[in-house]
C-alpha cells in the first residue's frame, strides 16, 4: 500500500490516518462492534486522500493537515448510502462499504451495523463542523480547546501565559517596531 511516493505526501496521508484514529478512539466506546475499525479508516484514507500542499495566499508549497483532513472527511460522509428508516428512532439509518484490495475483498466495516454506521456518519459530520470551527476561531486557545475535544487530552491546551509569550517573540514585519516605515 504503497500508494505515494512522495516522502512528505507520504508523510502528511500517515499523519490523516494517526489523526482519523486518535478520534475514533476518543469518540467510540471499545465495547461490541460499534467502533468502526483501524483497518476500515485506513482504507477510506487510502482510498480518499488528496494532499492539501499550496498555499495561494503566500504562492508556496506548505502541506495544510486541516485541509486535507476536511477534504476527506467531506468525501468519506459522500460514501454513506441511506439504507433503511428507522421509526423508533425515526431517522435515516446509513451504511459504508469499503473492501480490502485483495482476495476474498472484506467489506472492512461488515461487522457494524446500520445503526453504528449512523452514529459514525454524524461523528464524521460533528467532526468536519468542528475542524471548520476551528478554522473560523482567532483565538488559539479556543481552537486548541476545540480540537482537544477532538482528538483527546494529548492535544495541549496552551495557557494564557504560554500564548503570549508565543505572541511576544512574534513582530510582524509590517509593524512599526519591527519593519521600516
Amino acid at each position: 500500500m504503497n500508494k505515494y511516493e512522495d516522502k512528505e505526501i507520504r508523510g502528511q496521508y500517515r499523519r490523516i490516518i494517526r489523526y482519523l484514529k486518535r478520534w475514533k478512539d476518543i469518540n467510540f466506546s471499545a465495547v461490541g462492534n460499534s467502533k468502526p475499525p483501524g483497518i476500515g479508516l485506513t482504507m477510506l484514507a487510502y482510498e480518499k486522500f488528496k494532499p492539501q500542499k499550496y498555499d495561494s495566499l503566500e504562492m508556496k508549497y506548505k502541506f495544510d493537515d486541516m485541509q486535507a483532513l476536511k477534504c476527506l472527511l467531506r468525501d468519506v460522509i459522500l460514501m454513506f448510502i441511506p439504507t433503511e428508516y428507522s421509526m423508533e428512532e425515526n431517522e435515516l439509518h446509513y451504511k459504508i462499504e469499503c473492501h480490502l484490495p485483495v482476495k476474498p475483498y472484506t467489506d472492512v466495516f461488515c461487522k457494524m451495523s446500520s445503526k453504528s454506521m449512523t452514529k459514525m456518519k454524524k461523528k464524521l459530520e460533528k467532526m468536519l463542523i468542528t475542524l471548520e470551527e476551528v478554522e473560523k476561531e482567532v483565538d488559539v486557545i479556543e481552537q486548541c480547546k476545540l480540537l482537544n475535544k477532538l482528538f483527546g487530552a494529548d492535544f495541549h491546551i496552551p495557557s494564557v501565559e504560554e500564548e503570549s509569550k508565543t505572541q511576544m517573540s512574534f513582530v510582524p514585519p509590517s509593524s512599526i517596531s519591527g519593519g521600516k516605515v
